[in-house]
């Protein structure tokens, strides 16, 4: 993203709206990322080879 990156912008949504429900989505498979991804709020983190595991969170989300 040409102004922030993704954690950033996790921050930023998360601060206007408290009650979103971010997945992070990633060709990036790294521990420290998706660790970081979970500290700046995000609910999930999918990685775009496994778009189909998004599922997970859908549902997680509809069960709320």
């Amino acid at each position: 993203m040409p102004r922030m990156d993704g954690l950033l912008a996790t921050r930023e949504v998360l601060k206007a709206h408290p009650e979103a429900f971010i997945v992070v989505v990633t060709d990036y498979d790294q521990e420290h990322l998706r660790n970081a991804a979970f500290a700046a709020g995000a609910k999930g983190y999918a990685l775009k080879d496994n778009l189909l595991s998004l599922e997970a969170f859908v549902i997680q989300r509809e069960s709320r």
